[in-house]
């Protein structure tokens, strides 16, 4: 729960009479860490979205709601019914004031981890369009895209080597 202690999203931890909150809010990518303890072949992964891929994110989501309510409008009275309640329950729950705050933090600590990962040696960043960061239970895609960047980088990787 500490590691995901995320300001005014999950609470702070107490471990050993200290309070904990997420790392990522300091060092979203522990390049600088790394550089301090001597480590001279640094492989860094950066899973925040960036400004840009935020906007390609919210431009697919946009999308896939278009596709959506075009099915809808083809589909029985029921499919249309049930379009208008999930689109109704959508708007009243998203955005919330959790979702704009994670992504304002996630804006800031892209741009503190993209300053620390240029000392990095190899730098991989996954970008997976649509996803949210309450997105937890598409755990197993997620680490396809970040193999398949992995996988990507292998040249880059061995060259350090």
């Amino acid at each position: 729960m500490a590691s995901i202690a995320i300001p005014a999203v999950f609470a702070p931890q107490v471990i050993g009479g200290d309070l904990i909150i997420d790392g990522g809010i300091i060092e979203p990518v522990a390049v600088g860490t790394l550089v301090k303890m001597g480590i001279n072949k640094i492989i860094a992964v950066n899973v925040l979205p960036s400004p840009e891929s935020m906007a390609r994110s919210h431009e697919f989501k946009q999308l896939l709601k278009q596709k959506e309510r075009e099915k809808a409008g083809k589909g029985s009275f029921l499919d249309k019914l049930s379009y208008q309640f999930q689109s109704g329950i959508n708007r009243m729950f998203f955005p919330n004031i959790f979702d704009i705050i994670v992504n304002s933090m996630q804006t800031m600590e892209y741009a503190i981890a993209e300053a620390d990962c240029q000392r990095a040696d190899v730098l991989i960043s996954p970008v997976a369009l649509g996803v949210e960061w309450f997105d937890f239970f598409r755990i197993e895609e997620l680490i396809k895209i970040g193999e398949y960047e992995a996988i990507k980088s292998l040249a880059n990787i061995k060259s350090i080597f």
